[in-house]
Order: C-alpha cells, then structure tokens, then sequence
C-alpha cells in the first residue's frame, strides 16, 4: 500500500490495527480501522499539531455557527 507522509513524503507505518462492530439499520457491520504515522517522529509530532490546529479551528467555526442560528433562531420571537 502507498501512503506518503503528507508532510516530508516517507512512508508512513502502521501503528495499530482494530475491529470495531457497529450497530447499523441493516444489522452488524464490522468496521476496520489503521491508525499510520510517519517514521519521522519529529515530522509526525508537526503533522499532529498542524491536525489539531485544523481540528480546532473547524470547532471554532461550527460553534459560531450555532452561535448564529441560536441568535438568529432567539431574535425572531
């Protein structure tokens, strides 16, 4: 499997692997996860950071978007 590093290129490794059941509409659906990091531990401590500050800022956003539809929502009474 081909799966670059997004930052220096290398390629990644698996880290762990697991199984998870699901509980769907159709019955049980067993789903399976791969967590992969880079070889690079210093590259890989960058790509989380960068991963969090994305992952902070889409928070951000999608609590002022419901800061708006309350306000908006709370306004029109």
């Amino acid at each position: 499997m081909n799966n670059p590093c997004v930052r220096c290129g290398k390629q990644r490794i698996t880290l762990r692997k697991w199984k998870e059941k699901i509980k769907t509409a159709s019955g049980i659906s067993e789903v399976s996860y791969e967590e992969t990091i880079c070889p690079d531990p210093a590259c890989q401590k960058i790509v989380e950071a960068k991963q969090k500050e994305l992952r902070d800022k889409a928070q951000e956003r999608a609590d002022l978007k419901l800061k708006r539809a309350t306000d908006s929502k709370n306004s029109q009474r």
